[in-house]
């Protein structure tokens, strides 16, 4: 995936971050950003190259849910990566592995209210809650998100191991 991204004149999406003088510390050169699923990540881990973060040198620099790097590649691990449940060989699920460059994707806010968050005090359901006992809380959100270039993106299905 790498390969067809440079292929593509994908620009990395993240900076530089240079070695310190910590102990056991590794640079990071610029990236692709990948999302994994966590059975993903404990695949990657026991491969060769591996970095997880903890060896980074400029722990602020970390994205949110960044597991570690391999290659090209920093990864950011989440439960809601794509998994085609029962569709392998023998039924086994299948992971997408989502690569990405720079402006591979969009996100627009909708006209309106981009946010809302609804709160309903105890006691405001009237008869429906006669010994007001009951509240809620709730939000909804709008948005758009588009890829812009399907040369900048591409997902890899693979196996893990069990």
């Amino acid at each position: 995936m790498v390969r067809t991204l440079k292929n593509n004149k994908a620009k990395r999406v993240t900076r530089m971050i240079a070695a310190s003088t910590g102990v056991a510390t590794e640079p990071v050169a610029q990236a692709y950003i990948g999302i994994v699923s966590p059975d993903t990540t404990f695949d990657l881990q026991d491969e060769t190259g591996w970095v997880p973060v903890e060896k980074y040198s400029a722990a602020m620099k970390i994205m949110d849910g960044e597991v570690g790097k391999l290659g090209d590649v920093r990864f950011i691990e989440t439960p809601n990566a794509k998994v085609f449940e029962g569709e392998g060989a023998s039924s086994i699920d299948v992971h997408g592995t989502i690569i990405m460059g720079m402006e591979a994707y969009g996100v627009s806010r909708i006209s309106g209210a981009a946010l809302q968050n609804i709160v309903k005090p105890l006691g405001s359901g009237g008869t429906d809650d006669p010994l007001n006992q009951r509240g809620t809380t709730g939000w909804k959100a709008t948005f758009v998100a588009k890829i812009l270039n399907d040369d900048f993106i591409g997902r890899i299905e693979h196996a893990v191991s069990s």
